[in-house]
């Protein structure tokens, strides 16, 4: 199947057979699989939380409005984003550039810090803000 195929075709699954439950290796296949979906510059800011325990799967369903779907699939997967992951190791994400994008990483590390130290005033005066209402 082509992409302009895959997309055209695509449709939205509402019901799950409550039956049905997937082996575990068609779990870590499916997971094998996501792992290698694509982002901002390599980031893997993601992390997935699977959960076929149908009891966390009834609370997901509460979580999402009283939707059937978490709580009938035989699988939820919670994708989870970690916001800040680029503070870690901020270099990681100039390795693969040309040189004379990596050329222009002291500018943005400058640039950065200059936006974390706005961020930090912020918090704090909304926190200052709080502490005195």
């Amino acid at each position: 199947m082509d992409t302009f195929e895959a997309i055209s075709t695509r449709r939205a699954i509402k019901k799950f057979d409550p039956n049905h439950k997937m082996t575990s290796e068609e779990v870590d296949s499916l997971m094998k699989l996501t792992i290698l979906s694509p982002t901002s510059y390599n980031q893997q800011n993601w992390r997935f939380v699977t959960v076929t325990d149908q009891s966390i799967k009834e609370k997901i369903g509460v979580a999402a409005r009283n939707q059937a779907q978490p709580v009938d699939g035989s699988l939820v997967i919670l994708l989870c984003g970690n916001m800040s992951a680029w503070k870690d190791d901020p270099l990681r994400y100039w390795k693969n550039h040309p040189t004379e994008k990596q050329e222009l990483e002291p500018l943005w590390k400058k640039n950065m810090l200059t936006v974390l130290r706005i961020e930090e005033m912020r918090q704090f005066v909304l926190v200052d803000l709080q502490v005195k209402q």
